[in-house]
């Protein structure tokens, strides 16, 4: 999703040679690209909890990603298919303070769900 605009971003730059890796939107494109990872990570924990046949693990971990799709519908208005991105840019519309803030919070919170995510993985007999 959004690292694959990300590395469509990168090859643009470098072929233009505009590449500044301290400005600002290379660091949010790296929050993003963490956020994907994160994303990722949660429906492959989901997967594997129904594959060994657990099934209560899947809803938190799909509770965990609706909160980070939140995140990219807030900025680009799409929750897959994000147009966030631009070469030397970024669509600034929906970063704000808050947005910043909630990250934050999701960051802090997320361990609460993944702890029982791993407790049931791990203590449940299946």
């Amino acid at each position: 999703m959004m690292t694959q605009e990300h590395a469509f971003c990168i090859a643009v730059e470098s072929l233009l040679k505009t590449t500044s890796h301290t400005a600002l939107y290379v660091q949010i494109r790296v929050l993003f690209d963490e956020l994907t990872r994160v994303l990722n990570h949660l429906l492959a924990l989901a997967c594997h909890s129904l594959d060994v046949g657990n099934m209560a693990p899947m809803f938190w971990a799909f509770e965990e990603r609706e909160r980070l799709m939140e995140f990219y519908e807030r900025v680009s208005g799409a929750r897959m298919h994000a147009a966030f991105y631009r070469p030397n840019d970024l669509d600034w519309t929906g970063l704000n303070h808050q947005f910043f803030l909630d990250v934050a919070l999701f960051a802090r919170d997320c361990f609460k769900s993944l702890t029982e995510i791993f407790a049931v993985l791990t203590t449940n007999n299946i």
